[in-house]
């Protein structure tokens, strides 16, 4: 391939940055520097095995992954166009044969600046140097006085590449972002072939040109909460499974994920480029906390993101690329692929366990009240734990199903963010420990596991020995970080205007074990972590947790001291982290962002966990089209959720939690226990079995398990013909085990 002229672009951003340390820590900012001796590797074979050689093109700073076997090839510049077809289209030399994207802020005028570098300006300006089954590369940015490392490292299964991030050295530009090898997962504009991103569930957008120029860009785990967003512009869906991949023309895949580090993760993508001519998906790593304000002047109003010195603590960020051939080459490939790597590595150690109906029953709802012209708040008793003792006991005399129920609002404070953990006490209005033991044994009885729920991150008022002020997360300005109250049932903003705190990130393991210690003697099966196994933060007050760094490990860690205890973990629409080490995933995601740049939702997130945790729906009750949210549950063998409360009162229309209306269970509960028997015999045929197969074809989906059943739903008003035979509209039959 011929050289092409240097390109670096520059975009200034409108808003002002401002650079803070982390809570007045001298921060980790290594100075610019640039090897004594600048090596320029040899071009050709720098390491091999069986099945993959990886190779090296010093003129065009190309890595090249070549199938020994198949002969196929995958490169950091799309292989067609490193053969040939470069061109002296300025926009396609920038972005194809560029191996890394950098996003910067100045120190000194402010700044933000995008660079796309497709080769560096000047002599000296890629150090390559072999290292043990691969190479390392220091792309050096002599203008702006940044470095930049990347390892590239061959393995059995295809590919890894590792951003030093300890090693990255700067001037006055501090490295805000840096987007790893963006074509090395990519494809022709051509019809049939998709990239796949992990948004909610799973989504795939097509690469053909039809719809033109579309992008997506979703942080792994959610956004730093500790970076309050100024505006909701969209409900979105978290990417809980740090994975992507690009089905590519010529029946061959590529799947990438986040091994480590996945915290800092972004991933993005950009599909119908007709000007590029290509599609890709691809890794950005976020090394920086920001913190985003408005500043009034007079009448005007700007946006002020403050920008840490320090960087994120960590040895290295890394990414692994495994390719697909033939039948494997599409998204049930990956997740089968994917699945398997979580297996080898431990992260998924669990059996799934029987599971037929999820209930989350709400305990406590905060309202308003006046006293003689004085307001105060009081907890009102939605449903006490006697009042669970006879939900559970009704259903599980019509439903012969294993229940999972789930007590939340029970501790003091109720539903609402109050206390860190409901305080660990019961709330003299919903019940005691004699109240709960008498619950228990119900469940107990009847083939029910009793759970509760603890919110360990989010919390209003100082308890415990928890201080809002003193123990909360940071933001980047070293400022408690404050969060806009939602209610967890419907996700409405609580118009109090009243914010709640975050936990600070190294008192997390501190209020894990209180919560076991206060807890011992009570009568449940285990804890629902939901807050914890769903959200990621950084925590200003040290630089070890800028960028949310760390966050999988600290979590990890306190879920292996509390099944080590031998209790049993729930989750709610847990990150992958916090997924592998659940019992019971309450809530797990039935669909994406609903971005207009998707063109399909996938159930990528249960291809993957399905088979090592028990999983459930959305809530049915509180879904817009409750029949659809049950047929998703159908068609990957997950178990139908319900939120139920014994009693409604007047005074939930003015909180956030209005949305309980729909959750009476003396109104429901014909529904609750029809659909727990319409499902029982199917999740308990695939109860412990992995998805090794989904497909849709307009309205109708067909599932295949790995011990053969195959279960056809369709979703459309009018019935259909499967190979299995006719479904009626909004129906569903399957195929071994009863036949059913």
């Amino acid at each position: 391939m011929r050289k092409t002229k240097n390109l670096i672009l520059i975009f200034l951003s409108m808003s002002l940055v401002i650079l803070t340390s982390c809570n007045g820590e001298s921060s980790n900012i290594k100075r610019f520097s640039v090897p004594k001796n600048v090596k320029t590797l040899q071009s050709g074979t720098v390491a091999q095995n069986d099945t993959y050689s990886l190779l090296w093109d010093s003129a065009s700073a190309c890595v090249i992954l070549n199938n020994r076997k198949n002969g196929s090839i995958w490169s950091s510049i799309p292989y067609g166009y490193y053969k040939g077809e470069a061109e002296t289209i300025e926009y396609k030399n920038m972005n194809l044969c560029s191996p890394i994207f950098l996003t910067c802020k100045n120190r000194d005028d402010s700044t933000e600046t995008v660079y796309y570098s497709n080769e560096l300006a000047g002599e000296n300006s890629v150090h390559s140097v072999k290292i043990k089954n691969g190479l390392r590369v220091i792309y050096i940015f002599n203008k702006i006085g940044v470095t930049v490392p990347v390892e590239y490292i061959l393995n059995e299964n295809g590919l890894e590449t590792r951003l030093l991030v300890n090693e990255i050295t700067e001037k006055n530009d501090l490295v805000y972002k840096v987007s790893l090898t963006p074509f090395l997962a990519s494809s022709k504009n051509t019809v049939g072939s998709y990239v796949f991103v992990p948004s909610g569930s799973g989504a795939i957008m097509s690469t053909d040109e039809v719809n033109g120029l579309r992008k997506y860009s979703e942080a792994v785990y959610g956004k730093d909460l500790t970076n309050q967003e100024q505006q909701l512009l969209s409900v979105e869906r978290n990417v809980r499974i740090p994975a992507f991949g690009v089905k590519a023309e010529d029946g061959v895949a590529m799947l990438g994920f986040f091994e480590e580090g996945g915290e800092l993760g972004i991933v993005e993508a950009m599909t119908g480029d007709s000007l590029l001519g290509y599609s890709a998906v691809y890794p950005t790593v976020q090394i920086r906390s920001t913190a985003t304000s408005k500043m009034q002047s007079g009448n005007s109003t700007s946006i002020v993101e403050k920008l840490t010195l320090s960087k994120a603590d960590t040895d290295f960020v890394s990414v692994k690329y495994i390719p697909l051939y033939g039948t494997d080459a599409d998204y049930n490939g990956m997740a089968n692929a994917y699945r398997e790597y979580l297996k080898t590595e431990g992260i998924l150690q669990g059996t799934e366990k029987a599971s037929g109906l999820f209930l989350n029953l709400i305990g406590g709802v905060n309202v308003s009240q006046n006293f003689c012209g004085m307001p105060y708040k009081k907890t009102l008793a939605a449903t006490t734990l006697d009042d669970a003792a006879e939900i559970v006991k009704d259903i599980a005399d019509n439903a012969e199903t294993p229940l999972v129920v789930k007590l939340s609002g029970f501790g003091k404070g109720g539903i609402d963010y109050s206390n860190i953990g409901g305080a660990f006490k019961i709330s003299g209005g919903l019940g005691n420990a004699e109240t709960l033991k008498r619950l228990y044994d119900v469940c107990n009885g009847n083939n029910t596991k009793l759970i509760m729920d603890f919110d360990l991150v989010y919390f209003s008022s100082s308890s415990n020995g928890f201080s809002v002020s003193s123990d909360s997360a940071k933001d980047a300005n070293g400022l408690a970080a404050k969060q806009k109250k939602y209610s967890p049932i419907h996700f409405q903003e609580d118009k109090s205007g009243k914010s709640v705190y975050l936990l600070g990130r190294k008192q997390l393991t501190v209020v894990a074990d209180k919560m076991v210690e206060k807890t011992k003697k009570w009568s449940i099966d285990g804890y629902s972590l939901s807050s914890l196994g769903s959200v990621a933060y950084a925590d200003g007050s040290q630089s070890e947790y800028c960028a949310k760094n760390g966050i999988d490990k600290d979590v990890s860690a306190i879920f292996a001291r509390i099944k080590n205890n031998g209790s049993l973990i729930a989750t709610e629409d847990a990150n992958l982290y916090a997924a592998g080490l659940s019992d019971y995933i309450f809530s797990s995601p039935t669909g994406s962002s609903g971005y207009l740049s998707f063109d399909e939702d996938i159930p990528f997130y249960q291809m993957v966990l399905k088979g090592t945790a028990a999983m459930s729906s959305q809530p049915i009750n509180l879904a817009k089209n409750d029949r659809t949210e049950f047929l998703k549950a159908i068609s990957t063998g997950s178990s139908p959720e319900f939120v139920l409360i014994k009693n409604f009162y007047d005074e939930f229309t003015s909180t956030a939690h209005s949305g309980l209306a729909a959750s009476c269970y003396d109104d429901i509960k014909e529904a609750v226990i029809a659909m727990a028997n319409e499902a029982k015999d199917l999740t308990k045929a695939v109860c412990g079995q992995s998805i090794v197969k989904y497909t849709r074809n307009g309205d109708l989906t067909r599932t295949v398990f790995e011990n053969g059943i195959t279960v056809y739903v369709n979703f459309g008003s009018t019935a259909t013909v499967s190979e299995a035979g006719t479904v009626a509209a909004y129906g569903f039959i399957y195929t071994g085990g009863d036949d059913r």
